[in-house]
C-alpha cells in the first residue's frame, strides 16, 4: 500500500467527523424550587412569596394565592413580549433603567457607609465652640425720639434756633422723670417733628443694628445701642436733616443661643455636609473606577445655544 493510504484515511475521518451534526445542547433542569414557567423563564417559589407579601394577600386563601401567580405570569410574558417589539431598546425605556442603576449604587454606597453620615454628640458640640458668632443673638432695644427738623439749607442762626429747642427739650424730659416706658412723654407731643411717633411719647418701637432707620448715621447708631438702662438719654445728636435725641425703654438680647436650643439645628446642617460630601466621595470612586476619557476637542466643538434661547423640544434623555 502506497505511503499516501494513511493521509487519504486520515482526510476522510476528518470530513466524517466535520459532516456529523452537533448535537443540541442539553436543556437545563428546571430549578428545583420552580412552580411555573413562561417562555423559558421560570417562576420560583421564592418571587411568589414575595409578591403575596407586597399585595398582602392572604397567605391561606386559594383564590388570592391563585391572583398573585397569575399576576406574575401576566408580568413575565408581558416582559418577554415587550422585548420581543425591542421597547427594552427604547431609549426613554433605557435611560430610565440606568437612572434606577445609578440610584441603586448609592443607595448600596449609603448603607454600606452609613457610618459616615452619623453626626455625633461631640461633632455637634465642636461645630458650636467653633462657629458660636453664626448663634448670636442681636441687642433689641426699644426706643423713643425726638426729633427737630433743621435741614443743611437753614442758616446758622436758624439751626441754632432748633438747637436750642431740642436742648430745652432735653432738659424737661429729664426734669420729668417719666417711667422709660412712657418715652417723652408729653414733651414729644410738644416739640417733635416726628410725626409718627410725637403724639406716642416719641415711641419708635424695637430695633436691631440691623433695623436701625437707614438713615441713621453711625454716630447716631452707636449712641443708640450704648444706651444700657431703661430711662437713659443720649445727648443731642446732630444730622443732616435736623437734630435727634433717643431714650431707652427697653434693652433685650445680646449673648448666644444655648447650645440645647440650637443642637437640631446643628445636627442636621452637620448631616446635609456629611451628605454632601459623601456623594462627592461616591462620584469620585465611580469616576476612578470607569477611566473616563473625554474628547476635549469634540466637546469644545458643540455647539453653544444663544444665552436665554429656548430649546426646541425637550431635553434628551441619559443614555439616548
Amino acid at each position: 500500500m502506497s505511503s499516501r493510504a494513511p493521509i487519504f484515511f486520515l482526510a476522510l475521518a476528518v470530513l466524517a467527523g466535520c459532516s456529523r451534526t452537533p448535537s443540541p445542547p442539553p436543556v437545563p433542569s428546571p430549578p428545583a424550587d420552580a412552580i411555573a414557567k413562561v417562555g423559558d423563564e421560570y417562576i420560583r417559589a421564592a418571587e411568589f412569596e414575595a409578591a403575596l407579601a407586597r399585595r398582602r394577600a392572604a397567605p391561606s386563601d386559594p383564590k388570592a394565592r391563585r391572583a398573585v401567580l397569575d399576576e406574575l405570569i401576566r408580568f413575565r410574558a408581558e416582559v418577554q413580549e415587550a422585548r420581543r417589539r425591542g421597547y427594552d431598546r427604547d431609549p426613554e425605556i433605557v435611560a430610565n433603567h440606568e437612572r434606577a442603576l445609578s440610584g441603586k449604587v448609592r443607595e448600596a454606597a449609603r448603607a454600606e457607609r452609613k457610618a459616615m453620615l452619623e453626626v455625633k454628640p461631640e461633632e455637634i458640640e465642636a461645630y458650636y465652640t467653633a462657629n458660636q458668632a453664626q448663634f448670636a443673638v442681636p441687642v433689641r432695644v426699644r426706643l423713643a425720639q425726638i426729633f427737630v427738623e433743621a435741614p443743611a439749607a437753614f442758616t446758622p442762626e436758624k439751626r441754632a434756633e432748633r438747637r436750642a429747642q431740642i436742648e430745652e427739650a432735653r432738659a424737661r424730659a429729664l426734669a420729668a422723670n417719666l417711667p422709660p416706658a412712657n418715652g417723652f412723654g408729653p414733651v414729644a407731643a410738644e416739640l417733635s417733628f416726628d410725626q409718627a411717633s410725637k403724639y406716642r411719647g416719641g415711641d419708635i418701637g424695637y430695633l436691631t443694628e440691623a433695623t436701625a432707620p437707614p438713615e441713621w448715621s453711625p454716630a447716631v447708631k452707636a449712641a443708640a445701642f450704648a444706651l444700657a438702662e431703661p430711662g437713659q438719654v443720649t445727648e443731642v445728636l446732630e444730622t443732616p436733616s435736623g437734630f435727634l435725641m433717643l431714650r431707652l425703654a427697653e434693652r433685650a438680647g445680646g449673648g448666644y443661643r444655648p447650645g440645647p436650643q440650637v443642637q437640631a439645628e446643628i445636627r442636621s446642617r452637620l448631616a446635609r455636609e456629611k451628605e454632601k460630601e459623601l456623594e462627592a466621595t461616591l462620584a469620585r470612586a465611580s469616576l476612578y473606577n470607569a477611566k473616563v476619557e473625554v474628547d476635549e476637542a469634540k466637546w469644545k466643538a458643540l455647539p453653544v445655544p444663544a444665552p436665554g434661547a429656548t430649546p426646541s423640544g425637550p431635553p434628551p434623555m441619559p443614555g439616548g
